[in-house]
């Protein structure tokens, strides 16, 4: 029986990973992602802004006993470096990536699996998603 990425712990941060690998995002051609994650922040009613080079930032408010706690900035790259292995026929600007589960790790079908930074955008949108989903993601940090 094969683990769909949507299966695997916490649910939060791999949702938005497959969520993202389906959006085609090589260098340059980052507007679809930065529409997702926009529209994730207008969704949650949190303030966003997109600068003049494309960077995406939102503006999550502090909770009342946090008003004057230190900002926290959580950071990654949209985009993804295009490769497919050598004969496969892939579209990086059409296609989405393949991505499954394989044993412990997760991998893509003949092309890069976008997860050098994919994944650091996925785990900062789960921050920001219900209480349940952000301890599971504070207890794997943890053991890290």
């Amino acid at each position: 029986m094969s683990t769909l990425i949507t299966d695997l712990e916490p649910k939060s941060v791999w949702k938005h990973f497959s969520e993202l690998n389906k959006i085609p995002r090589p260098s340059s051609h980052e507007q679809n992602v930065a529409k997702y994650i926009v529209d994730f922040a207008n969704k949650n009613g949190f303030k966003v802004e997109t600068d003049e080079v494309g960077n995406v930032i939102i503006d999550v408010p502090a909770s009342e006993d946090k008003k004057d706690a230190p900002t926290v900035i959580l950071q990654g790259h949209m985009d993804m470096v295009p490769v497919a292995a050598e004969g496969y026929e892939f579209d990086f600007l059409k296609d989405p990536i393949e991505s499954y589960v394989d044993g412990e790790f997760v991998k893509a079908k003949n092309t890069t699996l976008g997860a050098d930074n994919g994944i650091a955008i996925a785990m900062a949108l789960s921050m920001f998603e219900p209480i349940s989903s952000i301890l599971i993601l504070r207890r794997m940090v943890s053991y890290m």
